[in-house]
C-alpha cells in the first residue's frame, strides 16, 4: 500500500522549534513495538495507538493524510467513528511521546496539511534503518569488501527482536510485516552467500541447516546449503539433501524444483570443477557461456534509415557512457533498427551483447521489471544463480562492476519508462547501450545525457524500396498501385510488411488488389495478417501504446477521432476535452511523448493517417451524447476563433455578416490572425462538412464566410468550393435567405477568381434577387457590384457599368464607403477594357484618395495597381512603375500574396517591354510562382508572354 504522502526534506520542514529532529525519541519495530526516550521505555498503550505509532515511524518525517491513515488501520472495516477515534490516538501519543508540552506546540507528532507527521530522524526506527544497512552490505559486496559485507548484514540482523510489528493488527501493519521479513530471509541468505565466497564453508554449513529447518520451501537456502556441504567434501551429503528438499516441495507443493536447483544438482554429480573450493563463487557458472550472445537475428530486406545509422556510427566512434534511445510510433522499426546496427557492429564489442524485452507495452503482461532483467544478465555473465542479490541497487551495482571493462552491446528493447532503464545502464564507455521505446524518455536525455533518434514514417522512396524487397519485381510492373499502397500506408514500415506479405503469401494476387483491399477494408481492418497475431496488427499494435496513456492523454487521443482536419493545438485540444489550456498542453505533450502524435511546427502537432484511424474507431466508441457535444464544442471553437480573426482583417468600413464579436479577440495583430489561418485553414475547410454532416448548419455556412478574408487574400479556392457548396445546401436547410444570399456572393466571387465569369454572374443574380425580396439594400448594393465584375469578366463591359454605377450610388445612399471605392475599382476595370483609359485613371484615383482616407491598406493596393495599370497603357512609364511599386509595398505588408503577384505581372510586362528584360522576367517568374500555386488562370497568360518575348532565359 502506497503512502499518501507530502514528504518533506530532514530540515526546514517544519516551523518555529520544530525544525530539528528529536535526539530523544526511538522507535523499534522489529519485533514488539517499543519506543524510548532518552533511554526510558514509554508505555504506548492499546493496539491500536501502537498500530498508528508503527505507521508513522515506518513513514518517519512524511505527512500522512487522514485517510491514509484511517486506511492502515482499518482498511475496508473503518467504522463511521474511524475519524474520531483517530483524532483521540494522536492526542494520546502526544501526551506519551511529550508530557511536558502542551498539544497545540506539540514538535514531534504534528498536524500538516490534513494528516499528520512524526519529526523523527528515520534512522532512530529500525524497521526503517534495518534496510537501509542491509542494502549497504550488498553495495559492499558487490564491491568485493567481503568482510565489511558480512560485518554490515551481522549489525543489521542484530536489530531484530522477534517477529516485526508483534501483535499489530490492521492490514498496513500485516503488509509491512510480510515485506520486512522478506528482507530478514534475504538478509540471511546474503549473509551466507558470504560465509561461502570468505570460505568459510562449515560456520555456513550449521546456519543453513537451522534456517533451512526454519524455511523449508525456500530453493535458495537449499541451493546454499548443498553448495556448503560440497565445498566441506560431504558430496554424498549434499546430494542426499537435494533427495529430501526435492519430496518436501513435492509432498508440499505438488512441484518439482526449479531450474537452479536442479542444475546444482547435476553439476554436484558429475563434479563440476567450477564449483571447486578454490573458485571465485561470485563467478560460478559452470558450463553457462560468460560471453553471451543475445542477439534476435537481423532482417534480411533492412531498408532506408540512412541518416539514424550515420549518428549511430559517430556515437560508436566517440565512445561515452550515456546511453542511445531509439523512439517512434509503434510499427515504425524501432527493434529492427536497434538490432540492424547492433549486428553490423557486433565484431566491434568482443565481449558479447545482451539483450532484453521490457515488455513495456505489452497488452497482456506487466512491464518487466529491471531486477529480473538484471538477473537473467547476471546469469549469462557467470553468476551463479545461488549468489545472484535479491535487491534491485546490489544486482545494479554487481552488474556495472563486472561490465566495467568490458567492451558488449546492450539492448534494452521496449521500454516503457526512464525509471525502468536506468537500473540496466552499464555506467561505461566500453559499452554500447541501445535503448527503444514508443516514449522519447526525456528522463534519460535530461539525466543521463543519452542521445536521442527519433523514427518517423518512411518517405515515398524508401516506402517503395521496402516494397520492393518484399514482392520483387511486381513493383515496377503496377506503379498506380504502388502510389496507392505508399499513400494508404503512409510509409509506417509495419503497415508496408504487412501490405507486401498479403501479397507474397497470395492474400492478394498482385499489387493492384492489396491497394483496393487496404482502400475498401474500414479503417485498420486490412492492416491484419492472421487473428491472434498482434505484432502483424495495427489496431493491436496502436492499442498498446494507447492503454500505456494517463487518463488525460487518453481521453484527448480519443477525442482527436472527432476532430477535422490534419492539425491540432493546445486551444483546440482543449475545447475537445473541455480543459484548461495548461491541461491540454499537459495531455499534447504525453501523446507526443508516446509517439501518437508528431510537432510539425511549434505548438501544431499532427497524426498519421493511420493513427487517425485508429483515433477516429475509439472515438465511434463513446456514447452519441457526447460525441455530439465534444462535436459541437470544437466546432464552435473554431467558428469563434475564425471569427475573430477574421475582424482583424476585414478592411475600415467593412462589415462581417456575423457582426462584432461581443468577447475579448484572442489575436493581438493583423499578422497573428493571419498567421492562424495558414496554419489552420485545413482544418476549417474539414470543419464545414462535419457541421453539415452532424446537423450544426448554422455553422456549417458561418464557418466559410468568417474565413473569406483569408481566403480572397490567399485564394485556395480549388480546396474550398466543395465547402462553400455545403454551405449553401445548409444555409437553404436553415431557411436563412440573408445567409444563402451572402454564401451566394462569396462563392461568386471565388467563381471570378477562377474567371467562370458566367457561372459567378448567376449567383449574383439570385444573390441580388434574394436581397431585393428581404429588403437588403447594403447587401443589394454589393451583388450590384459582383454582377458588374462578373460582366466585364465576360467581356461585357458596358454592360458591367450599367451594374457598378447603380451599385456606387446605392453604396452612397447606405453610407457605405468601403463598398462605393471598391464599385470605383471596377469601374476602372471595366473603363481601362474599353480603351477609356483616362477615365479609368480618374476612378482609380478617386478610389486611392477614398482608400488612403479611410488607411484601408487591402483597398489602396487594388487603386494603386489600377492606377498603375492605366498609366500604363497611357504611355506614362514613369508613373506607371511608382503607382505598381506602392502597390508592391502595401500588398506585401497586408500579406495580399494574390494581388501582389497580380502586380508583379503588370510591372513585369511592362519593365519587357521597356527592354529591362532581366529585372522583368524575374518578376514575371515571381507572380507565376504564385499563381500556379493557387491554380489561377492567369499563370497561363504569364507563360504565353514569356513564350512570345525574346528576353534570354523565357
Amino acid at each position: 500500500m502506497a503512502a499518501d504522502q507530502s514528504t518533506t526534506s530532514n530540515a526546514g520542514a517544519a516551523q518555529g522549534e520544530g525544525d530539528a529532529f528529536s535526539d530523544h525519541l526511538r522507535v523499534g519495530l522489529l519485533g514488539p513495538v517499543l519506543a524510548w526516550r532518552d533511554g526510558s521505555e514509554i508505555s504506548l498503550g492499546a493496539a491500536k495507538q501502537r498500530a498508528l505509532i508503527s505507521a508513522l515511524a515506518l513513514n518517519a518525517d512524511k505527512g500522512l493524510s487522514h485517510p491514509w491513515l484511517i486506511e492502515a488501520l482499518w482498511g475496508d472495516d473503518a467504522p463511521e467513528t474511524a475519524v474520531q477515534s483517530l483524532y483521540t490516538y494522536v492526542s494520546e501519543l502526544r501526551r506519551l511521546l511529550e508530557p511536558a508540552r502542551p498539544q497545540r506546540s506539540a514538535r514531534l507528532l504534528v498536524s500538516e496539511n490534513a494528516g499528520y507527521r512524526l519529526r523523527l530522524d528515520p534512522d532512530r526506527v529500525d524497521a526503517v534503518a534495518f534496510p537501509r544497512r542491509v542494502a549497504q552490505a550488498r553495495q559492499l559486496l558487490a564491491a568485493g569488501r567481503h568482510e565489511e559485507a558480512l560485518e554490515a548484514l551481522e549489525s543489521a540482523l542484530d536489530m531484530w527482536r522477534g517477529t516485526a510489528l508483534t501483535g499489530i493488527p490492521g492490514p498496513y501493519a500485516e503488509a509491512q510485516r510480510t515485506r520486512l521479513e522478506d528482507v530478514r530471509l534475504a538478509a540471511l541468505e546474503e549473509r551466507a552467500q558470504v560465509l561461502l565466497a570468505t570460505w568459510r564453508h562449515e560456520e555456513a554449513v550449521a546456519e543453513l541447516a537451522s534456517l533451512v529447518k526454519e524455511f523449508p520451501l525456500r530453493e535458495k537456502l537449499h541451493s546454499l546449503l548443498m553448495m556448503a556441504l560440497y565445498r566441506c567434501g560431504r558430496q554424498a551429503e549434499a546430494l542426499e539433501h537435494y533427495t529430501l528438499a526435492r519430496r518436501r516441495l513435492v509432498a508440499e507443493l505438488a512441484v518439482e524444483p526449479g531450474r537452479d536447483l536442479r542444475g546444482l544438482h547435476e553439476r554436484i554429480l558429475r563434479g563440476d570443477p567450477a564449483l571447486d573450493f578454490a573458485a571465485d563463487p561470485l563467478r560460478s557458472s559452470g558450463a553457462l557461456p560468460v560471453v553471451p550472445r543475445q542477439l534476435p537475428s537481423d532482417v534480411p530486406d533492412f531498408i532506408g534509415r540512412s541518416a539514424a545509422l550515420a549518428r549511430l556510427e559517430e556515437m560508436v566512434a566517440r565512445p561515452a557512457a550515456a546511453p542511445v534511445v531509439i523512439s517512434g510510433m509503434g510499427g515504425v522499426g524501432k527493434t529492427v533498427l536497434a538490432v540492424h546496427f547492433a549486428h553490423l557492429v557486433a565484431d566491434q564489442f568482443g565481449d558479447g551483447h545482451l539483450f532484453a524485452d521490457l515488455h513495456g507495452f505489452d497488452p497482456v503482461r506487466e512491464p518487466t521489471a529491471p531486477g529480473e532483467v538484471l538477473g537473467h544478465w547476471l546469469w549469462a555473465l557467470g553468476v551463479s544463480p545461488a549468489l545472484i542479490p535479491a535487491e534491485l541497487d546490489a544486482k545494479a551495482t554487481l552488474f556495472r562492476s563486472l561490465v566495467a571493462d568490458k567492451s558488449m552491446i546492450i539492448i534494452v528493447d521496449n521500454a516503457r519508462s526512464a525509471g525502468q532503464v536506468r537500473p540496466l545502464l552499464p555506467g561505461s564507455a566500453s559499452c554500447l547501450t541501445l535503448v527503444t521505446s514508443r516514449r522519447r524518455l526525456t528522463g534519460l536525455i535530461a539525466r543521463e545525457g543519452a542521445g536521442d533518434i527519433g523514427l518517423e514514417a518512411f518517405e515515398r522512396a524508401e516506402t517503395e524500396a521496402l516494397l520492393n524487397a518484399l514482392v520483387g519485381g511486381r513493383v515496377a510492373a503496377e506503379p498506380d498501385a504502388v502510389a496507392s499502397i505508399v499513400k494508404l500506408t503512409g510509409g509506417l514500415p509495419l503497415a508496408v510488411r504487412i501490405a507486401g506479405a498479403r501479397t507474397a503469401l497470395g492474400s492478394a494476387r498482385t499489387l493492384h488488389g492489396v491497394a483496393d483491399r487496404l482502400a475498401a477494408d474500414h479503417g485498420l481492418d486490412a492492416f491484419s495478417l492472421a487473428p491472434g497475431d498482434d505484432a502483424a496488427d495495427l489496431r493491436a499494435v496502436f492499442s498498446w501504446s494507447f492503454r500505456a496513456l494517463g487518463p488525460a492523454a487518453a481521453r484527448l487521443f480519443r477525442l482527436i477521432g472527432l476532430h477535422p482536419g490534419p492539425l491540432l493545438t493546445a486551444p483546440a485540444a482543449a475545447a475537445l476535452t473541455n480543459s484548461s489550456l495548461a491541461a491540454a498542453h499537459r495531455a499534447l505533450d504525453a501523446l507526443s511523448e508516446a509517439h501518437l502524435i508528431q510537432e510539425s511546427a511549434p505548438g501544431c502537432f499532427r497524426l498519421h493517417d493511420l493513427i487517425t484511424a485508429y483515433a477516429v474507431e475509439l472515438a465511434e466508441e463513446l456514447p452519441p451524447p457526447e460525441r455530439a457535444a465534444v462535436t459541437e464544442r470544437m466546432l464552435r471553437h473554431y467558428l469563434h476563433t475564425a471569427h475573430a480573426a477574421s475582424l482583424l482583417l476585414i478592411p475600415p468600413g467593412g462589415v462581417s455578416p456575423l457582426g462584432p464579436r461581443s468577447s475579448a479577440a484572442p489575436f493581438a495583430s493583423r499578422e497573428e490572425a493571419l498567421d492562424w489561418f495558414r496554419v489552420h485553414l485545413p482544418n476549417l475547410a474539414a470543419a464545414v462538412p462535419l457541421a453539415a454532416r452532424t446537423g450544426y448548419d448554422e455553422i456549417a455556412w458561418q464557418l466559410p464566410l468568417v474565413v473569406w478574408e483569408y481566403l480572397l487574400l490567399t485564394k485556395p479556392w480549388t480546396a474550398w468550393l466543395p465547402a462553400y457548396r455545403v454551405a449553401l445546401e445548409a444555409a437553404a436547410r436553415v431557411g436563412d435567405r440573408s445567409a444563402v444570399a451572402w454564401v451566394q456572393h462569396d462563392l461568386a466571387f471565388a467563381h471570378c477568381d477562377l474567371r467562370r465569369f458566367g457561372e459567378a454572374y448567376v449567383l449574383f443574380q439570385q444573390a441580388h434577387r434574394t436581397r431585393h425580396e428581404i429588403g437588403d439594400r447594403w447587401g443589394r448594393a454589393w451583388s450590384l457590384m459582383g454582377m458588374g465584375v462578373a460582366l466585364s469578366g465576360m467581356g461585357r463591359h458596358a454592360e458591367a457599368t450599367v451594374c457598378l454605377q447603380p451599385a456606387r450610388a446605392l453604396f452612397s445612399q447606405v453610407g457605405n464607403t468601403y463598398g462605393e471605392s471598391m464599385t470605383l475599382i471596377g469601374l476602372s476595370d471595366a473603363c481601362r477594357a474599353m480603351d477609356r483609359y483616362e477615365d479609368a485613371l480618374a476612378f482609380a484615383v478617386l478610389a486611392l484618395e477614398e482608400h488612403t482616407r479611410q488607411d484601408g491598406q487591402l483597398g489602396m493596393g487594388y487603386a494603386l495597381h489600377c492606377a498603375g495599370h492605366a498609366c500604363r497603357l497611357l504611355g506614362r512609364d514613369g508613373e506607371a512603375v511608382g503607382y505598381l511599386e506602392r502597390a508592391l509595398e502595401v500588398r506585401q505588408r497586408v500579406g495580399d500574396r494574390w494581388g501582389r503577384a497580380q502586380t508583379l505581372k503588370v510591372l513585369g510586362e511592362l519593365l519587357c517591354e521597356g527592354g529591362q528584360l532581366t529585372i522583368g522576367v524575374d518578376l514575371l517568374h515571381q507572380a507565376l510562382r504564385t499563381f500556379s500555386q493557387v491554380s489561377d488562370p492567369l499563370a497561363e497568360d504569364i507563360r504565353a508572354f514569356l513564350a512570345a518575348s525574346a528576353a534570354p532565359g523565357c
